[in-house]
Formats: C-alpha cells, structure tokens, sequence
C-alpha cells in the first residue's frame, strides 16, 4: 500500500512538472480522476461476480506491473531539473523531447542555452532583491507558510470524509455503481471547468462547501428514515470527496515552489493519511441513526477548511491611517491662499512719473 501510494505520488509530481499551465489541471484531473471514478466501482463490481482466487490477484498484478514498466520509461522533469540547477541534465531531457516530437535539435539547444543565460541573471538580480528588502522575502514565506497549513488541514479533512464513505460503503448493485460512476465523471469535468475559469483556490472552496452540504443533507434523510435516497446522497457525497481530494493536491502543488513541491505534496498525503484513520475511527462508533456522528463530523470540518482556505493564506498588514485634514469652506481657503502668497510690488514705468510731475507743476 505504502509503495502503490509513493509510485501515485511521484507519477502526480511528474505530470504537474512536465506539464504547462494552460493544461496542466485537465492531466491532473484525468490523472486523479482513475482513481476515483473507475478502481472503487471495478472493485466493487469484481467482488459482485466473485472470480476464482488466481483471477482476482491477475486483475491486481497486470495493471501493476504495467505501471512499473511505464515508470521505468519516464524521463525527470526539466522543469524540476532546471529548479535545481542541473542544467546538463535539463538540456539532456529537453533535447531528447524536442528529437521526440521532430523538432530541430540544434535550434532547441541554442534556445535553451539562451534560457539558462537569462535564468542566471534572473537568479542573481532576485538575490540582489531579496537582500535589499528582507521585508518582502519575509512576507512571502509568511504566506507560503499559512498556504501550507490550508492545504495540510484541507486534506486532513477530505482525505478522512473520503475514505471514511470508502469503508462503511456497502456492496451494491450495477445500478448503483453506473450511477457512481456517471456522477463522478460529471463531478471532475466540472472542477476541471471551475479550475480553468475560477483558479485552484475558489474551487477548493466551492467542492468544500458543497461536501459540507451534501453531508448535512445526508444527516437528514437518516433522521427521516429515508433509506431509498440514501444510497444516491452516499455516491454522490463520495463522488464530490473524490474530486476534493484531487483538488487540494492540485492546491498543494501550486502552493510550494518547484525545488520543495515534491516535500510539500509527500507531507500534503502524510496529513492525508492521519485524516483518513479519524475518518474510519469515527464511522466505527456506534451512533443512533448509524453513521449520523461521522456525518457531522465531515459537516463540521469542511465548513472549517473553507474558512482556512480563505482566511488563513490572507497576510493583512495594518498601515498608519494620516490625520484628517481640517475640512475649509470655499471662501476660507481663498483667504487662506491669498494669505501665502507675498505681496507684488508694481513698477511704475518712467513716462507714468514724468506725466505725474507735470500735473503737479502745473
């Protein structure tokens, strides 16, 4: 499990570095997307027909070992190559993606000698930055740092609503599995809309508030006794956690730079897991109607992620407020004005004193 978890990890830091930005949330989607529409129902469905016991483990190793292969195939991210500064490496993975897709060698190394150049200088002129104003180096690790506490606290409480539906989900029909699946498809092509449109951080929020909801309706319908919808509120609440959790990855990963990501997104699944063992413990206390406590509990603490995710990354700094100023009419600010200005003295011109002069002789 530790081992399927690090390949899942490392395969999502891959595609969120080799990918650029204009597509990176619709691979990211599709690439969590698997994950939860199709291995929970295809489970679920191979359990119904309950195969041979060499069979069962044949549909777990043939997928497996064919992930192993791919991974073997993969080539590192120039981007996190070029984040490290190993740029002979960098080149050697972008020379062999530009020979790949039949573009001219020689041209693309020179472009990306001219990019290493202009990387350099970029590299020194932000130290030089950084060192002339630690002011602003020390705010933007501030945020870095309330982003990171959002999104660790995010997928505390995702990770745990998820796998909490996981393990008290009961086997149930083809029906009910082709509805979980059409509502999972539907869930993830709209994040990857909102995400193109709205950005990674108002989407997290949106999925939140929609769990949120989703799980105080399910809290009713078991205190009306309405076991009929209840199977459709549980698919869709685990259809909406799914697409969460695969948000607040996406959030993770836009949150940490390049050369820590890796770091970032491992610790990210860390909380993740701890998450996900409070969700399972709570669904195993008793509770009357059953399942109402961990329905609260996944109410509870979506609605207090969303106000992690909005608040906390907010860094607000408090500026001195100028004194008022005296508020004059029209008529006191002339006077005023023509208080500050010096007196004109006017010269008077030499025919003006001769015509003076003779007036007074005669």
């Amino acid at each position: 499990m530790a081992a399927a978890n690090s390949a899942y990890l490392l395969t999502f830091i891959l595609l969120y570095e080799g990918t650029g930005p204009t597509r990176r949330w619709c691979f990211l989607m599709l690439h969590t997307a698997l994950v939860g529409t199709l291995v929970t129902p295809s489970v679920q469905i191979v359990a119904l027909l309950r195969p041979r016991w060499i069979l069962a483990h044949g549909l777990l190793i043939t997928p497996a070992a064919m992930f192993v292969v791919s991974c073997f195939l993969l080539e590192e991210s120039p981007a996190w190559l070029i984040a490290k500064w190993r740029l002979r490496e960098a080149e050697e993975g972008v020379l062999l993606a530009a020979k790949i897709n039949g573009q001219d060698v020689d041209h693309v190394r020179a472009g990306f000698r001219v990019l290493t150049e202009e990387l350099g200088k970029l590299k020194n002129s932000l130290e030089l930055m950084h060192t002339s104003s630690p002011s602003e180096a020390i705010l933007e690790a501030m945020r870095m740092r309330r982003r990171a506490v959002a999104a660790f606290f995010s997928r505390f409480t995702l990770s745990g609503v998820y796998f909490g539906l996981v393990v008290s989900e009961k086997t149930s029909g083809y029906f009910l599995q082709a509805a979980s699946i059409v509502m999972s498809t539907t869930v993830y092509v709209s994040i990857v809309w909102a995400l193109s449109r709205c950005g990674v951080r108002e989407t997290l929020s949106a999925v939140l508030a929609i769990t949120c909801c989703i799980a105080l309706t399910k809290s009713l319908v078991m205190l009306n006794s309405d076991t009929t919808v209840t199977p459709f509120v549980d698919a869709a609440m685990k259809a909406v956690a799914a697409g969460s959790v695969s948000v607040v990855m996406c959030y993770a990963g836009e949150t940490f730079p390049t050369n820590i990501r890796s770091v970032g997104i491992s610790l990210s699944m860390f909380f993740g897991g701890l998450g996900s063992l409070v969700g399972i413990f709570i669904t195993k206390v008793k509770s009357e109607p059953e399942g109402i406590h961990f329905n609260m509990y996944a109410a509870v603490m979506t609605m207090l992620s969303i106000v992690v995710v909005q608040w906390l990354p907010e860094v607000f700094i408090q500026k001195p407020v100028p004194p008022p100023e005296n508020i004059l009419s029209p008529e006191e600010r002339k006077v005023a004005l023509q208080a500050s200005l010096p007196p004109i003295e006017v010269k008077k011109s030499r025919s003006y004193r001769k015509g003076k002069a003779t007036v007074a002789q005669q």
